[in-house]
């Protein structure tokens, strides 16, 4: 298993399975996140509802797979920048979705874990 971490921002993601020659065995990764940090909850919701920009990040990710097959650093690296664009699109649309303080789920009502209204 390896372990990337990145201290600026206190990411860490570990990974197993992922070789130079492609999978072996089973493949994971596991992203542990500052808390407060809903990027990747914007950026969820944000393709859940634009279904076009989904369409759009669904064609880069295919064409850096065809790039990057067994460069998982290259292929993540070349996401990075529409990721930051649509999750920044994402804040400025659904701001104050997820309340600070509360573990919130986009589908649920508020008061059951959801949205702070």
């Amino acid at each position: 298993m390896e372990t990337h971490r990145d201290r600026e921002r206190m990411w860490l993601v570990m990974v197993k399975g992922y070789t130079a020659q492609g999978f072996r065995g089973q493949a994971f990764h596991v992203h542990v996140r500052p808390f407060r940090d809903w990027d990747e909850l914007y950026f969820r919701d944000y393709l859940a509802a634009h279904p076009d920009e989904a369409e759009k990040y669904a064609a880069l990710k295919h064409s850096l797979k065809e790039k990057f097959e067994f460069n998982r650093d290259a292929y993540t690296d070349g996401k990075a920048e529409l990721i930051a664009v649509m999750t920044r699109r994402a804040r400025e649309e659904m701001g104050g979705r997820y309340a600070p303080g509360c573990v919130c789920r986009s589908d649920a009502p508020a008061g059951e874990g959801g949205r702070a209204e």
